[in-house]
């Protein structure tokens, strides 16, 4: 599961953001029943806890249901997401009204055969404004103080916060 962040854009009332996720089945059967669910907030509210619940199947919106895939095949699932400013609790940086979101994925799925079983990949990824070469660590916050704006390179991170069974 990697994350891909098109587009950041600020309007007055909310943040959109463009995103792709891309999906591998790396086993070596088909994964049938996949149901990808996502979760976006500030990065505050997305504590470890927070995420252990989202992962064991509490909150999020369901992003896709009931796709399969293949060994070795993938799939890109393309959408936006909105995250309210009402919602938002400014983090202060040097000053400044901050964001610093966070975007949780969970992906369950099922296989038949020898082994029936029940898998899961999950991962959460912090998401800003690249600051330099894609291959650095560091992305810059969002900022709240200005009412519209587009981000020019939008980026995102994945976090420690990881499942996989």
């Amino acid at each position: 599961m990697t994350l891909e962040i098109h587009s950041i854009r600020a309007a007055p009332d909310q943040i959109l953001f463009g995103f792709s996720l891309n999906l591998t089945n790396q086993g070596s059967v088909d994964a049938v029943g996949l149901m990808v669910r996502i979760a976006l907030n500030q990065g505050s509210a997305m504590t470890e806890p927070v995420l252990a619940r989202f992962f064991d199947g509490a909150g999020g919106s369901v992003l896709r249901d009931d796709m399969a895939l293949a060994p070795g095949a993938g799939e890109r699932l393309d959408g936006e997401v909105v995250l309210p400013r009402a919602t938002i609790e400014p983090l202060p940086m040097a000053g400044k009204p901050m964001l610093v979101p966070v975007a949780a994925f969970d992906v369950t799925y099922h296989w038949d055969g020898a082994g029936d079983g029940f898998g899961q990949v999950a991962g959460s990824f912090v998401i800003g404004r690249e600051t330099g070469p894609k291959e650095s660590d560091r992305l810059a916050p969002l900022p709240l103080d200005r009412a519209t704006y587009v981000v020019s390179q939008p980026g995102a991170r994945a976090t420690a916060m990881r499942r996989s069974l």
